[in-house]
């Protein structure tokens, strides 16, 4: 027990040790708030600004608030000290400490609202592409606030609008302190160049695709007519035998020969009809396969007792 109660004392001290306590924070808060004071005495209101900035961040307080917005204010960013004095207004509702502090926040923040600049960032319906992204300075815009005018300090914007597959859009506008009403228009977006080559890219697959797989069913079809052919020769040359065999038998009879002999040649004109048919079947299976890029030819042959089509594919 006495280990276990040595360790944990060991670990409390180690963290006490490590971690800043609320007196630490709330005593660099106020040098930093005094600081403030004094710097904007001393004329130096931009220093004074990032000073009260500081200690309110450490340590959040409604006098440091009204401080900084006093500071924003002399330093002629007005429309952030406008939304500073609001925010006072708003948080001092209902505490007696700080009422008569919030009254007046909400008062100088309404001798504000008449001097502001504002800003209206205009995207036409034209302009608005699905994903579409708009920044400010480099901070992304609500797309709530877009065709509105909002209060801005004084000094130069500059406006991003990003969409993918689409050339990025920027312009640059100067905006005076007081008083002052600009606006952008965003343009209607161009189709970036590598996007339009992929797109055309993807097209030309997906035609290429559906060619080949036209082709093969094709194939298919000719490959059908060609099994056809070949079952009308079975079936003209059985005829054509039958019918010879019956005029040897009836050797008297003309028209047998002559019946057997059309039915050897229709058979003979199916077997070729057949043959060219399987061919061109061939042809259009081969050349439709989707992993073929190579070109495939297609080549006659003829030797003694034979003939057809050969496929030589080029490797």
């Amino acid at each position: 027990m006495r280990e276990l109660a040595r360790a944990l004392a060991l670990g409390s001290a180690l963290v006490a040790f490590a971690t800043p306590t609320l007196a630490d924070v709330h005593g660099e808060a106020e040098q930093l708030f005094r600081e403030g004071l004094d710097l904007r005495k001393a004329g130096r209101v931009a220093e004074a600004c990032k000073s009260f900035e500081a200690s309110q961040r450490l340590d959040p307080d409604l006098a440091t608030l009204m401080n900084l917005a006093d500071c924003r204010e002399k330093n002629q960013q007005l429309a952030t000290a406008w939304s500073l004095f609001l925010q006072v207004g708003r948080k001092a509702r209902g505490d007696e400490t700080y009422a008569g502090m919030g009254d007046i926040a909400l008062q100088r923040a309404a001798a504000l609202e008449p001097r502001l600049s504002h800003l209206v960032i205009n995207v036409p319906d034209e302009s608005r592409i699905e994903g579409l992204v708009i920044e400010r300075n480099g901070e992304a815009v609500d797309a709530a606030t877009w065709n509105r005018p909002i209060a801005v300090d004084g000094g130069r914007y500059v406006i991003v609008a990003r969409a993918p597959d689409h050339e990025p859009w920027t312009s640059e506008v100067a905006v005076t302190a007081e008083r002052d009403e600009k606006s952008v228009d965003v343009p209607r977006f161009e189709e970036a160049e590598t996007a339009g080559l992929a797109g055309a890219s993807t097209r030309a697959r997906a035609e290429a695709r559906d060619g080949a797989r036209g082709r093969r069913t094709l194939a298919l079809g000719v490959g059908a007519g060609a099994l056809a052919s070949f079952g009308l020769a079975v079936g003209f040359e059985l005829s054509g035998r039958s019918t010879y065999a019956e005029y040897e038998r009836m050797p008297g009879d003309p028209t047998l020969y002559e019946r057997a002999n059309r039915n050897h040649h229709v058979a003979q004109a199916c077997v070729g009809l057949g043959v060219a048919a399987t061919g061109v079947a061939l042809y259009l299976w081969v050349t439709g396969s989707r992993t073929s890029d190579r070109p495939v030819a297609v080549v006659p042959i003829a030797a003694p007792g034979t003939g057809g089509l050969a496929f030589a594919r080029r490797f």
